[in-house]
């Protein structure tokens, strides 16, 4: 039984050496995964910045590390280390997708749906809405946000512009060059109800305003 438990031990000690100290696991190829080739984040950069270096041992990579190192780069929204034994090491990417961009003169400011701010560029993705906050800059991002990722598929994909002067004032420009008047962020499912159905009536088409500020009084010009 002595003998046993030294040779179990002795077995766990060398497997331990093994994973965590020599030379027959380490790391000797890195991938980036999940980065789209026109991204300006590149897979380079992401490897330079991750910490990990060719010839470390595998099993003391550190995840969290790795994580911590990359949210450096803002466009970054999660990382996922994964271990292909005995020598590769893939880090999978998530980029930040950008729902909106808010308006800085002549450039664009990108937010996602967490309403982070994450990059400013000076052309605009396209696809992408602008926001334009003319009154209290907290309040009126919120308000608009709030409106903007809440807001239908078919909607949303015809959205070109959003403006914004605090929780009772935002205002839709769709790509028909139409003008939503949407005011508050209250009744919120019901406005977009009642827009889905305006947009898809008669004459929906010669329709400049729909205005649903008082969803269950709406109007259009």
């Amino acid at each position: 039984m002595l003998g046993a438990a030294l040779l179990a031990v002795l077995l766990t000690g060398i497997a331990g050496w093994l994973l965590g100290w020599s030379s027959v696991l380490t790391v000797n190829q890195i991938e980036v995964v999940g980065v789209p080739s026109d991204s300006p984040i590149k897979s380079e950069s992401i490897i330079a910045l991750s910490g990990i270096r060719i010839n470390e041992p595998m099993a003391r990579l550190s995840g969290a590390s790795v994580k911590r190192e990359l949210a450096q780069i803002s466009r970054i929204k999660s990382v996922s280390l994964i271990r292909h034994w005995p020598h590769k090491v893939v880090l999978v990417i998530k980029e930040r997708i950008p729902t909106a961009a808010i308006v800085k003169g002549s450039e664009f400011q990108l937010i996602d749906s967490e309403n982070k701010q994450y990059a400013t560029v000076s052309v605009l993705p396209s696809a992408v809405p602008t926001v334009l906050i003319t009154g209290d800059y907290e309040t009126g991002l919120k308000s608009a946000m709030s409106v903007i990722t809440e807001l239908p598929v078919i909607i949303r994909s015809q959205l070109t512009h959003v403006e914004s002067s605090g929780s009772d004032g935002v205002q839709l420009t769709l790509r028909t060059g139409a003008r939503i008047i949407w005011g508050s962020s209250e009744d919120f499912g019901l406005k977009s109800r009642v827009l889905a159905t305006l947009l898809t009536g008669a004459g929906a088409s010669k329709v400049k305003t729909f205005d649903v500020s008082a969803p269950f009084a709406p109007t259009t010009k």
